[in-house]
């Protein structure tokens, strides 16, 4: 299971109420997107519109809630993804189970067209409209504006939806489920992370009362930490009006409060090397998988933050081809597939490399991938690997370019949402190129060398197995040895 996670953003920090936070262009020389119109009402929401044609005549809407399972207490652990739940079950002007028949009376299925999730640091929830008709659009506010704070919450439906999750449960415990639970608590030792997944436990579920959810709600529910997108076939200025309606009476219903504590990350080993082996003899496939974590701020977005993260993806695709030319040369060796990466999550900054390998030969693998980042490291990419990866970014940049008519609005809705809080400027894909081609063209083997130098420079280091191979009782013992064995290759 590769841990390179998509939804990446940073804590907010607690705000007085109606104080919207700033967008990440109003912190940057980097100039947004022409075309979306970017707003924040008096209560502190913020919302990004942007008018969009694929598919023709449709509407997709987003509300984000910067708040998800980090910000629940111990024995509230659970209770952000059962409060998403509870929303399709009762708001101040839709009676439970009216929501959902309303919506499909209008076309707009359940699961397919509405939706939500919850994640560590975030609440989202989704409705993709059947037209563009003002009518529609307003319908689709005002649930949305229900979900944002007018819940009920009601004890019947509380106690419906428990056998629900637990139901979920049962299906989420799944082989790559159990994996990415081992690797998170040899990951992050010292942080609260590996003792916050969404889906919670069966005895934190089991015992949710509605005073529990209604807490988590009224604390965390709150205008300033919500961006709402919407996208597509409409004029902005109309639905900036319908936003401004609907979204301004919205009210935090009680003091901002700070965040709960996220803990230290720590390193209990003496050379800095954690180990993992988790065997699950019903997985897929066995992976190998050597990260770094660092406690890090993502700093606001800027000219210099974008340079240097062409760099490191510069150097990362190319150490991702050597390890991709390494497995198709040789199909009896260890490598199958295999990533380089690196991205910030929760002011943490990752690097990784994610390897899937041969059944029986994951320990052989430990060489490979250890020997290939030490050369990157020390010598940088090849002429020759300096000139396939300009010539790769170019043709992404352009490509992107060439069908920025073709970006669907569900894409294009959750990308405005991502950027604010991703904190990363939302740019056309025009501005991206015309902003990059100039600094791939001037990059230098030793930009690519010391960027990747920089990324896997300090932290928390883990190495780890995971999947159907058995190493036995002593596989720690066995992988760390491998380790050692491949530190020692001159």
């Amino acid at each position: 299971m590769n841990l390179r996670l998509l939804i990446a953003s940073s804590f907010v920090v607690a705000l007085s109420a109606g104080e919207a936070p700033p967008f990440p262009h109003q912190q940057s020389e980097l100039k947004p997107d022409p075309s979306v119109v970017w707003g924040a009402l008096d209560n502190g929401l913020r919302f990004a519109l942007m008018h969009n044609e694929q598919p023709r005549d449709k509407v997709s809407i987003r509300l984000q809630v910067q708040s998800g399972s980090l910000q629940e207490t111990s024995p509230q652990r659970g209770l952000a993804h059962y409060l998403e739940h509870l929303a399709f079950n009762g708001t101040d002007n839709y009676k439970p189970g009216e929501v959902v028949t309303m919506l499909q009376a209008m076309g707009i299925a359940f699961g397919q067209h509405s939706n939500a999730h919850t994640s560590f640091d975030e609440t989202v929830y989704k409705l993709d409209l059947p037209d563009a008709q003002p009518a529609t659009i307003a319908t689709g506010l005002a649930v949305m504006a229900d979900w944002a704070g007018g819940m009920l919450l009601l004890p019947a439906e509380v106690e419906k939806e428990r056998g629900i999750i637990h139901a979920e449960m049962r299906d989420r415990n799944t082989p790559d489920f159990r994996q990415r639970l081992a690797l998170y608590a040899a990951m992050y030792p010292g942080l609260v992370l590996p003792d916050r997944f969404p889906i919670g436990t069966q005895e934190t579920v089991g015992a949710a009362t509605v005073e529990l959810i209604r807490d988590f709600y009224e604390a965390w529910y709150r205008p300033e930490r919500m961006v709402l997108a919407v996208v597509g076939a409409f004029d902005p200025a109309a639905v900036e009006a319908q936003v401004r309606a609907q979204f301004a009476p919205l009210a935090a219903k009680r003091p901002a409060a700070g965040e709960p504590p996220f803990g230290t990350l720590a390193s209990d080993s003496p050379d800095g090397m954690r180990v993992l082996v988790h065997r699950e003899a019903e997985a897929e496939g066995t992976e190998l998988m050597l990260a770094r974590v660092r406690a890090m701020p993502r700093p606001h977005d800027n000219v210099d933050y974008r340079r240097a993260r062409l760099h490191a993806t510069m150097a990362e695709q190319v150490l991702s081809r050597r390890l991709s030319e390494i497995a198709e040369k040789d199909p009896q060796g260890p490598l199958l597939s295999s990533s380089a990466y690196s991205y910030h999550w929760l002011d943490l900054l990752h690097a990784g490399l994610h390897a899937q390998v041969r059944p029986g030969k994951a320990l052989a693998g430990v060489p490979v991938v250890e020997n290939e980042l030490r050369r990157m490291i020390e010598h940088g990419p090849t002429a020759s690997e300096l000139t396939v990866v300009k010539s790769n970014l170019r043709s992404a940049l352009e490509q992107g370019v060439a069908t920025a008519q073709n970006r669907p609005n569900n894409a294009l809705a959750g990308a405005l949402y991502s950027s604010v809080d991703d904190d990363e400027v939302f740019m056309s894909p025009a501005q991206a190129r015309d902003l990059h081609l100039p600094w791939i063209e001037a990059a230098t083997a030793d930009d690519l060398r010391q960027a990747m130098a920089s990324t896997w420079a300090s932290g928390h280091r883990l190495l780890a197995i995971t999947g159907q191979d058995d190493l036995g009782a002593d596989g720690e013992q066995a992988l760390r040895q491998a380790w050692a064995d491949a530190i020692a290759i001159p």
